[in-house]
């Protein structure tokens, strides 16, 4: 069974061919999948704790459409999902021997 199958996955070829919601990218924020979603409408995607997704929009239904980057294991894809999955992404902090931060 795929991890990756959605109710409507949508390719990212047809996505682009289509136009974009969205007319600006400069509002693209990267976001972190804290717990699995498995798509419920034709227009949702699945997907699962520990991804990353780029969130292109919101609507005031606290819904997120992102785009969810092409995986060995899942084609990309483009849909809404829930705004509860979502987490900020981590910042890597590099610590030196001693304990001290770069």
């Amino acid at each position: 069974m795929s991890t990756c199958s959605s109710a409507s996955e949508q390719s990212v070829q047809s996505t682009q061919s289509n136009g974009s919601e969205s007319s600006s990218s400069s509002n693209i924020s990267t976001m972190l999948v804290t717990h699995d979603y498995t798509a419920v409408k034709e227009d949702e995607i699945n997907v699962y704790q520990g991804e990353v997704v780029q969130v292109l929009a919101s609507n005031q239904q606290n819904m997120f459409l992102v785009f969810r980057a092409a995986t060995d294991q899942c084609p990309a894809a483009e849909g809404w999902i829930p705004g509860f999955v979502l987490g900020h992404t981590s910042t890597v902090v590099v610590e030196n021997p001693d304990g001290t931060l770069k």
